[in-house]
């Protein structure tokens, strides 16, 4: 069998902030099946991970690209691996049979082929925790997090604890493990909601808009009067500077990323190195990769954490595989917060859709809807109007139902109203039914009643798209015309 695969690539090497122009989205036919005697799996991913270590392997030329094989550079074309959360599809391996959920190295792509040595994790607990924790606190974000602090930094009761990038993948995990050790943790952060989301969410003691701080040297004093003990740094440059300059005698640095290096080389830190020596300070930078000994030690806590709600999962989930591009430049931009990840199959994988079709990529709408229904069409349920409402009236069958619910084409350009053929609608019997929500008040009870059954025994699930601040209403209605938005678009004005 084969299908599709589209899958995201760099155009040419990038340096400084990634821009959309420098990626592309390139389509693959994929054969499903295993060769006779090989061990691969073939796994229909269901979200990636988008992470700041990437745009490194994406530079023309780096030493760290030498280091490991999880840096190792990106050539224009080439497919991106990535961590990833699948479904197997196929499988010539005794470990792993289809039907399997795993996480693992896949790729930045609809379908991988997921070889045996880079061994995956089965996900066992399926119901336990929502499938995206699995890639964000139970994921690598966490063990990195788990890792760095408890593996480098050794923390112990009272130790005060400086955290860069608060609100990152990492940083926020960070955080969370810090004060269920006992520890005084104080967070950086770029804008106020990230500020109020790690004070008043997720505990800790302190944050600081390092935007809003004229000194950072300063700042640190000011949060910091008797010094730091621990730095978890995902920043580098100027930020690693000043901490160590406010370290304490003996203390740790954990060198988990440097975000504010991997767009200008001009950022990188300047380290004092008197102040290492004389201060006996230990710098140790790591990779996760290095602390896959500990996986099951860092489950078994971090998932009695979340059952008890003692740690939260912060995640930032687009959708589709054509956003893998926004959701990386956005998170150089700083828009992300908690782990970014992308869920590559909404309809098909997570409401359940028989199949799926982006009416972009098809020249013709007609034979597509022949193609998906050939049968006909009993029922079409239409936002859209337009073109879309002259194919579908096209492709129905006798006494077919047409709910005439939205007509978002036309809104904008009165020339893209639909030619309906009625001598279709006329010998097919077709039915075209225009309403307003507010004809149907007197079925709300059975309306709610119905849907919190089916809610509450996860038969369906809600799909929202919110922003924050009463100033990104216009932005949210511009967004919704533009197609960014996935689900209801809502405006969160106040906290709760």
């Amino acid at each position: 069998m084969n299908v599709e695969n589209r899958y995201v690539t760099i155009k040419h090497p990038i340096e400084g902030k990634p821009l959309m122009s420098d990626f592309e989205v390139r389509t693959e036919q994929l054969t499903l099946e295993i060769q006779k005697g090989s061990k691969d799996v073939i796994v229909k991913n269901i979200f990636v991970s988008i992470d700041p270590y990437q745009l490194n392997r994406m530079k023309a030329e780096s030493d760290s690209q030498k280091a490991s094989i999880l840096s190792s550079r990106i050539s224009p074309g080439q497919k991106i691996d990535a961590h990833g959360l699948g479904r197997v599809v196929e499988s010539g391996n005794d470990k792993w049979k289809k039907g399997d959920l795993i996480t693992g190295l896949l790729g930045w792509e609809e379908y991988s082929l997921v070889k045996p040595w880079t061994e995956p994790n089965r996900i066992e607990a399926v119901d336990q925790f929502p499938l995206s924790c699995h890639l964000s606190v139970l994921g690598t974000s966490g063990l990195t997090a788990y890792a760095g602090l408890f593996h480098i930094c050794k923390p112990k009761k009272g130790d005060k604890v400086f955290v860069s990038a608060g609100a990152g993948s990492v940083g926020n995990l960070v955080g969370q493990y810090a004060k269920l050790a006992g520890c005084y943790v104080v967070g950086c952060a770029g804008s106020k909601k990230k500020v109020d989301l790690l004070k008043e969410k997720l505990g800790f003691d302190d944050v600081f808009n390092y935007k809003e701080e004229p000194d950072l040297k300063s700042a640190l004093r000011r949060y910091f009067p008797d010094g730091i003990d621990i730095y978890f740094d995902n920043v580098g440059g100027e930020m690693l500077e000043v901490a160590i300059a406010n370290m304490n005698a003996f203390g740790r640095v954990a060198a988990c990323g440097a975000i504010s290096e991997y767009t200008d080389k001009k950022k990188q830190a300047r380290i004092d190195m008197m102040d290492v020596i004389y201060k006996r300070i230990t710098i140790s930078g790591y990779l996760v990769s290095d602390y896959v000994h500990v996986y099951p030690d860092f489950v078994s806590m971090t998932s009695e954490h979340l059952s008890h709600g003692r740690m939260h999962a912060v995640e930032d989930i687009s959708h589709g595989i054509e956003n893998v591009p926004s959701a990386l430049v956005e998170l150089f931009e700083g828009v992300n917060i908690g782990k970014k990840l992308v869920q590559v199959d909404l309809l098909k994988e997570k409401l359940g859709f028989d199949d799926v079709f982006n009416y972009k990529e098809e020249p013709d709408l007609k034979s597509a809807l022949r193609r998906y229904f050939p049968d006909g069409i009993d029922i079409y349920f239409d936002n859209v109007g337009g073109e879309m409402l002259e194919v579908a009236i096209a492709n129905m069958n006798a006494f077919g139902r047409v709910a005439a619910c939205g007509a978002i084409s036309e809104y904008t350009d009165k020339k893209k109203q639909a030619r309906i053929d009625m001598m279709d609608v006329i010998y097919k019997r077709i039915t075209i039914s225009g309403y307003l929500v507010s004809d149907y008040v007197h079925v709300y009870p059975d309306f709610v009643s119905m849907t919190s059954e089916h809610l509450s025994h996860g038969r369906m699930h809600a799909v929202e798209d919110i922003s924050h601040g009463i100033e990104n209403v216009p932005l949210a209605l511009v967004e919704l015309f533009e197609g960014v938005n996935i689900g209801k678009k809502l405006v969160q004005v106040s906290e709760i």
